[in-house]
C-alpha cells in the first residue's frame, strides 16, 4: 500500500515550503495490494479520518474484486472515493 500526498520538495514541505492546497485529494495505491483484512480495512478507515480532518479527501486506486468485495460486505464501500486507475 503506498500513500501519495502530493508533492514533496527536497525541503520536506508540500510545494518547496508554500500553503498545502487543502482540496488535493490523498491517493491510496492499492495496485500491488494482495491481502486485506479487517486489520487494514480499519488502517484505511484511520487513513480517512485523519485525511478528512485536515479538509481534504482519500481516493482508493484498486482494482481487486476480493478487496472490493470486503469493503460491501463490511459496508464501507460508500465510505471511500474508489477508482481503478
Amino acid at each position: 500500500m503506498r500513500l501519495l500526498v502530493g508533492d514533496r520538495r527536497p525541503s520536506g514541505r508540500p510545494g518547496g515550503g508554500g500553503r498545502r492546497r487543502r482540496t488535493q485529494p490523498a491517493d491510496v495505491d492499492l495496485a500491488e495490494l494482495s491481502l486485506c483484512d479487517s486489520a487494514g480495512l480499519d488502517v484505511l478507515i484511520h487513513a480517512r479520518r485523519i485525511v478528512a480532518e485536515h479538509g481534504r479527501h482519500l481516493i482508493l486506486r484498486a482494482r481487486q474484486r476480493q478487496f472490493l468485495r470486503l469493503l460491501t460486505l463490511a459496508g464501507t464501500y460508500s465510505l471511500f472515493a474508489i477508482t481503478d486507475t
